[in-house]
């Protein structure tokens, strides 16, 4: 998530083979790195897409988090903006809001008060099942990535 701030789903993706399809990168002369950072966001970018179709919103990014030789990891949510996400993915329990002073529309206007008890939420998740729905997907766009760009340099 973009300024990490709300609902982190962590998921991790083996793909098998990868070992080698990075020897045969290095073999080529790539930037290894350079590449598997590529081939990891195609493959976050399946998983986005289906969460844009079941977030509040089609707010959904990702981004690389951190990067070595043989490892990637890409955060997929919100972005900074769209921070109260996180609630319609982790729901929220029954609790107060203070402030001074608090306004909003209400049933016969404008209110204005201190504190307000909100109800909370149930979750309606939409990383966690674009994660589970999609996980196939995204491997194989990481692999057809990783195998193109070896096509490309041979």
């Amino acid at each position: 998530m973009r300024g990490r701030t709300g609902a982190n789903i962590r998921g991790t993706v083996q793909v098998e083979g990868l070992a080698n399809l990075l020897q045969r990168l290095a073999r080529l002369g790539a930037d290894v790195q350079k590449e598997l950072e590529a081939a990891a966001s195609c493959g976050a970018e399946v998983i986005k897409d289906r969460a844009n179709e079941l977030a509040p919103g089609p707010h959904i990014d990702t981004e690389v988090e951190e990067s070595s030789r043989d490892s990637v990891t890409v955060a997929i949510g919100p972005i900074e903006e769209k921070w109260h996400y996180r609630f319609f993915e982790l729901g929220a329990a029954a609790h107060e809001v203070k402030g001074g002073p608090l306004a909003f529309e209400g049933r016969e206007g404008t209110v204005v008060t201190g504190r307000v008890r909100h109800p909370g939420m149930a979750a309606r998740p939409f990383l966690r099942p674009a994660l589970d729905t999609r996980e196939d997907q995204a491997i194989e766009a990481v692999e057809e990535t990783l195998k193109a760009r070896i096509d490309s340099l041979r």
